[in-house]
């Protein structure tokens, strides 16, 4: 196949994990780009049209994923785009992996893999990576006793902007995974520099019920260092996670870590870390109207 334009038609689990590798890695002019339908959006509809206007449909593919085959936004956005791509694969029904993998645990099997791969990624970089992550035990800890002090917020600030959707990623896994039974952090995602010119005085001047993680990729800045000593200054609770460098190994260690983090996380909180029943509060409502 000689494709130029793979379109993923997913939402949530089924999506971020290869957008979070693919925004972080992605070169400037790929030979293959990767657009993302994960909204029900008239405008990034029409976006992704524009974008793929003129080429010939045997060099799109759209990649459909739905672990139910329900999922409403995802079907529409099927039914509006497989009449404009030559080559479908339905991750679910083409593909071999563990279907008991719930959605945003599964970036690194062929929900992740599969596109990233198809986009010249080196996934096998990517489950070395995996075989050689961290338990994440000991940030679990950190973060149930950063609970147990009542700072009912999480903050992911990620100091390299190529990187805000991996903090988007993470954000579902540890929103959906340890928001239950009335428990869990609202978690939320902050990018340097630039947040600390829209919310660093928050951070340091409002009530101080946020705990931080701090990732950095690369030798870490003066912006990052100073952030750091600022919170450090203030009493601010933090905890730091270093990138050595951006590749597909150090990405996929981070991923597996931090999978394996919220799992802990949620051990220790007492809830059940898979599966996300309340958000079928606003599906039901959707199908009532």
């Amino acid at each position: 196949m000689n494709i130029k334009y793979f379109i993923l038609v997913g939402i949530g689990g089924s999506n971020l994990g290869a957008k979070a590798v693919y925004d972080a890695l992605r070169k400037p002019n790929p030979e293959i780009e990767m657009l993302f339908a994960d909204t029900v959006s008239s405008v990034m509809r029409q976006r992704i049209l524009a974008k793929i206007e003129g080429v010939s449909k045997d060099e799109i593919l759209l990649n459909y994923i739905s672990k139910s085959g329900k999922t409403l936004e995802t079907k529409e956005n099927f039914d509006f785009f497989k009449e404009h791509a030559g080559h479908i694969v339905d991750t679910y029904k083409d593909l071999e992996f563990d279907k008991n993998i719930g959605g945003r645990f599964s970036v690194l099997t062929e929900v992740g893999l599969f596109p990233l791969r198809m986009c010249g990624f080196d996934t096998d970089e990517l489950l070395h990576g995996k075989a050689d992550a961290g338990d994440g035990k000991e940030s679990a800890q950190w973060l149930y006793g950063q609970l147990q002090t009542g700072r009912a917020v999480h903050d992911m600030f990620l100091f390299n902007p190529e990187l805000e959707s991996l903090g988007k990623w993470y954000r579902q896994l540890m929103g959906e995974s340890t928001g239950k039974d009335g428990k869990g952090f609202v978690p939320t995602v902050s990018i340097g520099s630039t947040d600390l010119h829209s919310m660093f005085q928050r951070y340091i001047g409002g009530s101080h019920n946020i705990a931080t993680t701090f990732v950095c990729a690369g030798e870490p800045d003066k912006y990052y260092k100073a952030a750091t000593q600022a919170y450090k200054e203030h009493g601010l609770p933090f905890q730091e996670y270093l990138i050595p460098k951006l590749g597909e190994y150090e990405i996929g260690k981070f991923m597996e870590t931090k999978m394996r983090e919220i799992i802990h996380l949620a051990h220790l909180m007492g809830v059940d870390p898979f599966g996300q029943p309340d958000v079928e509060a606003y599906k039901r409502l959707i199908i009532a109207v």
